[in-house]
Protein backbone atom coordinates (compact mmCIF):
# COMPACT_ATOMS: atom_id res chain seq x y z
CA UNK A 1 0.00 0.00 0.00
CA UNK A 2 1.50 3.00 -1.35
CA UNK A 3 1.40 5.01 2.68
CA UNK A 4 3.70 7.31 3.33
CA UNK A 5 5.63 5.78 6.23
CA UNK A 6 7.62 9.60 6.83
CA UNK A 7 4.55 10.98 7.62
CA UNK A 8 4.83 10.40 11.56
CA UNK A 9 1.23 8.12 12.57
CA UNK A 10 2.19 9.60 16.13
CA UNK A 11 1.28 13.21 14.84
CA UNK A 12 -2.21 12.49 13.27
CA UNK A 13 -4.84 13.81 15.04
CA UNK A 14 -8.77 13.59 14.83
CA UNK A 15 -11.16 16.38 15.42
CA UNK A 16 -14.03 16.38 16.87
CA UNK A 17 -16.75 19.28 18.28
CA UNK A 18 -17.91 18.14 21.24
CA UNK A 19 -21.41 19.13 22.58
CA UNK A 20 -22.00 19.84 26.09
CA UNK A 21 -21.10 16.32 28.09
CA UNK A 22 -22.49 13.99 25.60
CA UNK A 23 -19.12 13.23 24.37
CA UNK A 24 -17.91 13.50 20.52
CA UNK A 25 -20.25 14.79 17.70
CA UNK A 26 -19.67 15.99 14.39
CA UNK A 27 -18.95 19.07 12.55
CA UNK A 28 -20.92 21.12 10.50
CA UNK A 29 -18.70 22.22 6.66
CA UNK A 30 -18.48 25.63 7.66
CA UNK A 31 -16.84 25.67 11.09
CA UNK A 32 -14.97 22.80 9.38
CA UNK A 33 -13.81 25.80 6.88
CA UNK A 34 -13.04 28.45 9.71
CA UNK A 35 -10.78 25.97 11.11
CA UNK A 36 -8.78 25.78 8.27
CA UNK A 37 -8.66 29.35 7.97
CA UNK A 38 -8.05 30.10 11.57
CA UNK A 39 -5.83 27.66 12.56
CA UNK A 40 -1.80 27.83 12.58
CA UNK A 41 -1.32 24.04 14.07
CA UNK A 42 -2.14 21.66 11.64
CA UNK A 43 -0.01 20.90 8.46
CA UNK A 44 -3.37 19.95 6.38
CA UNK A 45 -6.83 19.14 7.46
CA UNK A 46 -10.00 17.10 6.18
CA UNK A 47 -13.38 16.87 6.26
CA UNK A 48 -15.07 13.27 5.13
CA UNK A 49 -18.35 11.71 5.72
CA UNK A 50 -19.14 7.46 5.98
CA UNK A 51 -22.19 7.31 3.52
CA UNK A 52 -24.10 3.86 2.19
CA UNK A 53 -24.32 4.15 -1.35
CA UNK A 54 -26.33 2.24 -4.51
CA UNK A 55 -25.09 1.50 -7.19
CA UNK A 56 -26.96 0.69 -10.45
CA UNK A 57 -26.52 0.67 -14.15
CA UNK A 58 -25.93 -2.23 -16.29
CA UNK A 59 -24.85 -4.76 -13.63
CA UNK A 60 -26.57 -6.24 -10.69
CA UNK A 61 -27.91 -3.05 -8.16
CA UNK A 62 -26.28 -2.79 -5.06
CA UNK A 63 -25.39 -1.28 -2.15
CA UNK A 64 -22.29 -0.63 -0.94
CA UNK A 65 -19.97 1.22 2.19
CA UNK A 66 -18.43 4.16 0.60
CA UNK A 67 -17.07 7.93 1.64
CA UNK A 68 -17.70 11.79 0.43
CA UNK A 69 -14.37 13.50 1.17
CA UNK A 70 -12.92 16.82 0.57
CA UNK A 71 -9.82 16.68 -1.84
CA UNK A 72 -7.25 16.48 0.73
CA UNK A 73 -8.23 13.94 2.37
CA UNK A 74 -6.28 11.36 0.73
CA UNK A 75 -2.96 13.58 0.71
CA UNK A 76 -3.43 13.92 4.50
CA UNK A 77 -3.03 9.83 4.74
CA UNK A 78 -0.64 9.72 2.26
CA UNK A 79 -2.23 7.18 0.23
CA UNK A 80 -2.06 7.62 -3.86
CA UNK A 81 -4.14 5.46 -5.99
CA UNK A 82 -2.97 2.86 -7.82
CA UNK A 83 -4.37 4.10 -10.79
CA UNK A 84 -5.14 7.70 -11.81
CA UNK A 85 -5.92 10.24 -9.66
CA UNK A 86 -7.31 11.38 -6.86
CA UNK A 87 -9.98 14.63 -6.38
CA UNK A 88 -8.39 18.07 -7.90
CA UNK A 89 -9.24 20.89 -5.72
CA UNK A 90 -11.87 22.40 -8.01
CA UNK A 91 -13.90 19.27 -7.75
CA UNK A 92 -14.53 20.26 -4.89
CA UNK A 93 -15.01 23.88 -4.94
CA UNK A 94 -18.38 24.29 -6.39
CA UNK A 95 -21.58 22.03 -5.44
CA UNK A 96 -22.21 19.85 -7.78
CA UNK A 97 -19.53 19.78 -10.29
CA UNK A 98 -17.22 17.09 -9.86
CA UNK A 99 -19.31 14.08 -10.77
CA UNK A 100 -16.10 12.35 -10.31
CA UNK A 101 -15.36 9.10 -8.38
CA UNK A 102 -12.42 7.08 -6.85
CA UNK A 103 -13.26 3.25 -6.42
CA UNK A 104 -11.42 1.03 -4.20
CA UNK A 105 -9.33 -1.92 -5.90
CA UNK A 106 -12.15 -4.58 -4.75
CA UNK A 107 -15.00 -3.13 -6.25
CA UNK A 108 -12.35 -2.21 -9.73
CA UNK A 109 -12.39 -6.42 -9.49
CA UNK A 110 -15.64 -7.05 -8.59
CA UNK A 111 -17.69 -4.33 -10.44
CA UNK A 112 -15.56 -3.87 -13.31
CA UNK A 113 -13.84 -6.95 -13.66
CA UNK A 114 -10.07 -5.25 -13.38
CA UNK A 115 -10.64 -3.64 -16.47
CA UNK A 116 -7.28 -1.72 -17.08
CA UNK A 117 -8.92 0.72 -19.11
CA UNK A 118 -11.38 1.58 -15.68
CA UNK A 119 -10.69 5.35 -15.82
CA UNK A 120 -12.64 7.43 -17.99
CA UNK A 121 -15.98 4.86 -17.67
CA UNK A 122 -18.50 6.38 -15.57
CA UNK A 123 -20.13 4.31 -12.33
CA UNK A 124 -23.90 5.56 -11.73
CA UNK A 125 -24.28 5.55 -7.59
CA UNK A 126 -27.44 6.97 -6.23
CA UNK A 127 -29.21 7.73 -9.75
CA UNK A 128 -26.66 9.71 -10.98
CA UNK A 129 -23.28 9.18 -12.99
CA UNK A 130 -19.84 9.51 -11.89
CA UNK A 131 -16.51 9.78 -14.52
CA UNK A 132 -13.71 7.14 -12.39
CA UNK A 133 -10.74 8.98 -12.03
CA UNK A 134 -8.67 6.58 -9.88
CA UNK A 135 -8.30 3.38 -8.25
CA UNK A 136 -7.13 2.85 -4.81
CA UNK A 137 -4.12 0.46 -3.68
CA UNK A 138 -5.52 -2.95 -2.88
CA UNK A 139 -6.55 -3.02 1.05
CA UNK A 140 -7.24 0.64 1.36
CA UNK A 141 -10.83 1.20 2.60
CA UNK A 142 -10.91 4.74 4.00
CA UNK A 143 -11.61 5.40 7.80
CA UNK A 144 -14.24 3.17 8.02
CA UNK A 145 -12.35 0.08 7.03
CA UNK A 146 -15.03 -0.65 4.38
CA UNK A 147 -15.46 2.05 1.80
CA UNK A 148 -15.41 1.26 -1.57
CA UNK A 149 -16.44 3.99 -3.48
CA UNK A 150 -15.40 7.82 -2.82
CA UNK A 151 -17.14 10.73 -4.06
CA UNK A 152 -16.35 14.44 -3.42
CA UNK A 153 -17.60 16.31 -0.88
CA UNK A 154 -19.32 19.08 -3.08
CA UNK A 155 -20.92 16.61 -4.15
CA UNK A 156 -23.80 15.61 -1.34
CA UNK A 157 -27.02 17.61 -2.93
CA UNK A 158 -26.53 15.34 -6.24
CA UNK A 159 -25.61 12.05 -4.54
CA UNK A 160 -28.54 12.84 -1.76
CA UNK A 161 -31.14 14.98 -3.13
CA UNK A 162 -33.68 14.44 -0.28
CA UNK A 163 -31.27 15.63 1.72
CA UNK A 164 -31.17 19.24 -0.25
CA UNK A 165 -32.88 21.01 2.12
CA UNK A 166 -30.54 19.94 4.68
CA UNK A 167 -28.06 22.22 3.09
CA UNK A 168 -25.05 19.88 4.18
CA UNK A 169 -22.23 21.95 2.76
CA UNK A 170 -23.76 25.73 3.84
CA UNK A 171 -25.53 25.48 7.20
CA UNK A 172 -23.58 26.04 10.31
CA UNK A 173 -26.14 24.28 12.30
CA UNK A 174 -25.79 21.16 10.67
CA UNK A 175 -23.25 19.07 11.90
CA UNK A 176 -23.00 15.84 10.02
CA UNK A 177 -18.86 15.70 9.27
CA UNK A 178 -15.74 14.18 10.60
CA UNK A 179 -12.80 16.18 10.62
CA UNK A 180 -8.84 15.14 10.72
CA UNK A 181 -5.71 17.25 11.03
CA UNK A 182 -2.09 16.31 10.62
CA UNK A 183 -0.04 18.57 12.96
CA UNK A 184 2.90 20.64 12.02
CA UNK A 185 5.94 18.88 13.43
CA UNK A 186 6.74 21.85 15.96
CA UNK A 187 3.36 21.66 17.19
CA UNK A 188 2.47 19.48 20.18
CA UNK A 189 -1.04 18.58 21.10
CA UNK A 190 -1.36 20.62 24.27
CA UNK A 191 -0.44 23.99 21.61
CA UNK A 192 -2.99 22.74 19.30
CA UNK A 193 -5.75 21.93 21.76
CA UNK A 194 -5.28 25.43 23.14
CA UNK A 195 -5.77 27.19 19.73
CA UNK A 196 -8.45 24.90 18.54
CA UNK A 197 -10.50 26.21 21.66
CA UNK A 198 -10.09 29.44 21.11
CA UNK A 199 -11.03 28.79 17.63
CA UNK A 200 -14.55 27.15 18.77
CA UNK A 201 -14.99 30.35 21.43
CA UNK A 202 -14.72 32.71 18.67
CA UNK A 203 -17.40 30.83 16.84
CA UNK A 204 -19.36 30.32 19.75
CA UNK A 205 -19.28 34.15 19.89
CA UNK A 206 -20.39 34.80 16.57
CA UNK A 207 -22.59 31.79 15.71
CA UNK A 208 -24.51 31.58 19.07
CA UNK A 209 -27.50 29.69 17.53
CA UNK A 210 -25.30 27.54 15.41
CA UNK A 211 -22.39 26.60 18.23
CA UNK A 212 -23.97 27.08 21.91
CA UNK A 213 -22.58 24.90 23.79
CA UNK A 214 -19.97 23.58 21.56
CA UNK A 215 -16.44 23.46 21.61
CA UNK A 216 -13.43 21.39 19.93
CA UNK A 217 -11.71 18.49 21.38
CA UNK A 218 -8.27 17.63 19.81
CA UNK A 219 -7.45 13.70 20.04
CA UNK A 220 -4.81 11.14 18.96
CA UNK A 221 -6.59 8.93 16.41
CA UNK A 222 -5.33 5.72 18.59
CA UNK A 223 -7.00 6.62 22.00
CA UNK A 224 -10.45 6.91 20.14
CA UNK A 225 -10.37 4.07 17.93
CA UNK A 226 -12.96 0.97 19.71
CA UNK A 227 -14.15 -2.06 18.82
CA UNK A 228 -14.14 -3.99 15.35
CA UNK A 229 -13.64 -0.31 13.82
CA UNK A 230 -9.46 -0.55 15.60
CA UNK A 231 -8.25 -3.96 13.65
CA UNK A 232 -8.67 -2.60 9.87
CA UNK A 233 -7.44 1.03 10.11
CA UNK A 234 -4.67 -0.24 12.03
CA UNK A 235 -3.80 -2.53 9.30
CA UNK A 236 -4.40 0.74 6.99
CA UNK A 237 -1.68 2.99 8.27
CA UNK A 238 0.19 0.36 9.99
CA UNK A 239 0.04 1.51 13.56
CA UNK A 240 -2.70 4.03 14.23
CA UNK A 241 -5.91 4.99 12.44
CA UNK A 242 -9.06 7.18 12.90
CA UNK A 243 -12.67 7.11 12.94
CA UNK A 244 -15.22 9.62 13.92
CA UNK A 245 -17.96 7.39 15.30
CA UNK A 246 -20.86 9.69 17.12
CA UNK A 247 -22.57 12.20 15.80
CA UNK A 248 -24.94 14.96 17.03
CA UNK A 249 -27.99 13.28 18.24
CA UNK A 250 -30.82 15.37 17.47
CA UNK A 251 -29.35 16.10 13.68
CA UNK A 252 -28.78 12.37 13.25
CA UNK A 253 -31.63 11.69 14.54
CA UNK A 254 -33.61 13.33 11.66
CA UNK A 255 -31.24 12.66 9.03
CA UNK A 256 -31.33 8.86 9.69
CA UNK A 257 -35.52 9.20 9.29
CA UNK A 258 -35.22 11.31 6.12
CA UNK A 259 -33.01 8.51 4.51
CA UNK A 260 -35.49 5.69 5.25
Amino acid sequence: MAISRARDEARVSTRFATVGKSGFGSVSFPNYQDWVAQNHVFEELAAFSLEEFHLTGKEQAERIPGEMVSDDYFRLLGVSPAEGRTFLPEENQTPGKGAVAVISHGLWQQRFGSDFHVLGRSIRVNDADYIIVGVMPKGFKGFSGTAQVWIPMAMYDIAWPQMAKFDFLHKRDVHWHRVLGRLKPSVSPEQAQAEMAAIGDRLAREYPQANEDRSISVQAAQDVLVGHFRAPLFLMLGAVGFVLLIACANVAASISKARR
